[in-house]
């Protein structure tokens, strides 16, 4: 069972399928017997027509950004070739948007990891690195055995600066996402702080941190984190 906001992802291989609507209604039906009734609201859905020739994903761009506007999961209905997709895991890995798929849907950000992996065919790489790295770990004298000695201070310091930079990353990718809704409004003659917090609450807009309403002071910051 699921609650919150849902943005429903969908995949089709030729041009002739995206046009007749064959395989889309089976993945749609296998997302909302995964969502299967709660408290939940699908504000968008995207299908993608992938030639197989190309590595772009306008539409996963699209749906991305929905997402993370509206602090909506995304739910993916086949992720079945997903490690033959580089981009597409690329894009679901850094978008900071919570995400789901339907036909696998015991997936984790661990999981996905090792499907990116397999992607790029760098398993023996991966694999020498990490014994690389509990090499010169023991020879620091960390004891493997417990997993609270694995990080030295140094480490811990690196690892928090990076989720720092990643934060932040997301952040301003969703302002600039939220940005793009305010020049749509401003476009219709509403210019004033006070009349874009209006028209944002309005339009169902989460603020950056989440909440249901927006202020002058809240757009006065939104313009400040994206300058």
């Amino acid at each position: 069972m699921a609650d919150g906001k849902q943005v429903l992802y969908f995949r089709v291989s030729t041009q002739r399928q995206g046009k007749s609507g064959l395989g889309l209604d089976a993945q749609r039906e296998q997302c909302h017997q995964f969502l299967n009734g709660g408290q939940w609201e699908v504000i968008g859905e995207f299908v993608e027509v992938e030639s197989g020739r190309r590595n772009d994903r306008p539409q996963l761009e699209k749906a991305l950004k929905l997402a993370r506007v509206h602090n909506a999961r995304l739910v993916v209905a086949k992720i079945d070739r997903l490690s033959r997709s580089v981009a597409f895991i690329s894009k679901l890995m850094e978008s900071g948007v919570q995400f789901v798929a339907a036909d696998m849907p015991e997936m984790n950000p661990l999981t996905v990891h090792i499907l990116s992996a397999m992607a790029e065919h760098e398993r023996k790489l991966i694999s020498v690195r990490v014994k690389d790295a509990l090499k010169q770990a023991k020879l620091r004298g960390v004891k493997l055995g417990s997993p609270k000695c694995y990080l030295t201070d140094e480490d811990r310091k690196k690892g928090s600066k990076i989720g720092a930079e990643v934060r932040t990353k997301n952040a301003v990718a969703k302002a600039l996402d939220i940005m793009e809704i305010v020049e749509d409004i401003n476009l219709s003659g509403i210019t004033s702080l006070k009349g874009l917090a209006r028209e944002l609450t309005k339009r169902g807009v989460p603020t950056p941190r989440g909440k249901d309403n927006w202020y002058p002071a809240t757009v006065k910051r939104l313009y400040e984190r994206v300058a």
